[in-house]
């Protein structure tokens, strides 16, 4: 329950990873390059790169006004897959600490 509670914790508060962050990106081989575009709600990152030998994906890290990595979603031709959601996995930690919680509470005390 403590790592869920710390999950929790940083994805409220923690901006888990920041524009800046992904620069030291490319120095990695298999990083062909990274954009940024600035947007109304924040900043959006697309970053090339080699998933394996045959496989070249663009990954889109979208960024709000604070620079909190809200949802990344990869792109490749065999279509699109969301990788990360702060939102969605805001609400499924909070349930198994939900669950954690009742489990707790309905065991009987030793």
């Amino acid at each position: 329950m403590d790592l869920n509670l710390k999950q929790l914790y940083d994805l409220i508060f923690s901006p888990i990873v920041t524009p800046y962050n992904l620069l030291d990106n490319l120095q990695l081989p298999n990083y062909k390059y990274i954009n940024y575009s600035k947007t109304q709600s924040g900043v959006i990152a697309t970053i090339g790169c080699s998933i394996e030998k045959d496989f070249f994906a663009n990954f889109n890290y979208y960024f709000d006004n604070n620079n909190y990595l809200q949802k990344v979603i990869m792109k490749s031709d065999e279509g699109e897959e969301i990788v990360f959601d702060r939102l969605i996995e805001t609400e499924r930690i909070k349930e198994r600490v939900t669950d954690n919680l009742s489990d707790s509470i309905s065991e009987p005390a030793v």
